[in-house]
């Protein structure tokens, strides 16, 4: 790599730094943790209720997750959060810098946003491969059969649809 054309350390120096890449690595967990959470619950409550609105609002809040720009997403919760309801910071890692990080709420107040931000895609993506997966198992003979003979409707599907999804993963 070469040397920087602003006088300051080498280039990789900075771009492996441990600041930096430590930050990354929290943002992307955060983010995933937030978009995989929000994405099942999306997903098993429109896959429940197919076809009824509940389904059509969880199906639209996935297509908007997926459609959104981050960049544009990001600016406007910013300008809401930050500049007209001023509950979150607009930039920044925390109080000390990238360098001091804790878990505490000062720091974590520098994270919602861009982890919220940056969890709406894979939301979206995880909402509709659950709500097809959780509609398809529904929809299966056995789990007909099963309403018609033993298990009252809730019990039965969330009971039948939980063996199948690990089934299907294995």
């Amino acid at each position: 790599m070469a040397i920087s054309a602003i006088p300051s350390p080498p280039t990789p120096g900075a771009v492996g730094s441990h600041a930096r890449v430590s930050n990354t690595v929290t943002l992307a967990i955060a983010a995933a943790s937030i978009g995989f959470t929000l994405g099942l619950f999306f997903g098993l409550i429109a896959g429940y209720f197919r076809d009824t609105w509940i389904d059509k609002v969880a199906t639209s809040i996935a297509i908007a997750g997926v459609s959104v720009p981050h960049y544009w997403l990001g600016m406007v919760l910013v300008i809401i959060f930050s500049v007209q309801l001023n509950w979150l910071p607009a930039v920044g890692a925390g109080p000390g810098g990238s360098g001091a990080w804790g878990w505490d709420w000062e720091h974590i107040r520098y994270l919602i946003l861009p982890a919220i931000t940056t969890s709406v895609i894979p939301m979206g993506i995880v909402t509709r491969t659950v709500r097809a997966l959780t509609g398809d198992i529904l929809s299966q003979d056995f789990v007909e059969a099963l309403r018609a003979k033993v298990c009252a409707k809730p019990a039965c599907s969330v009971m039948s649809s939980r063996t199948q999804h690990r089934r299907r993963w294995r």
